[in-house]
């Protein structure tokens, strides 16, 4: 499970764009997910609020390795 809730707005288009594409991509689910946190500024206490958004995304898995077929698009 993938807990990403705290985003909003632009930031969750974000996160929902990165989500989509790494799990489309056959990426690993861990791998996905700190591709996700690294796409916030850079945490400062001036960007606090748009940091956590990013940065509190969480894992909970058995196995961070665990990824989906690849997608075929036609």
């Amino acid at each position: 499970m993938i807990g990403a809730g705290l985003a909003e707005g632009s930031n969750a288009d974000v996160l929902q764009d990165v989500l989509i594409e790494g799990l489309a991509r056959g990426d690993a689910i861990g791998d996905v997910v700190q591709s996700m946190r690294k796409q916030g500024p850079e945490s400062t206490f001036d960007y606090f609020a748009s940091a956590v958004s990013f940065v509190a995304t969480a894992l909970w898995t058995k196995s961070a390795e665990m990824r989906l077929p690849p997608t075929r698009f036609a």
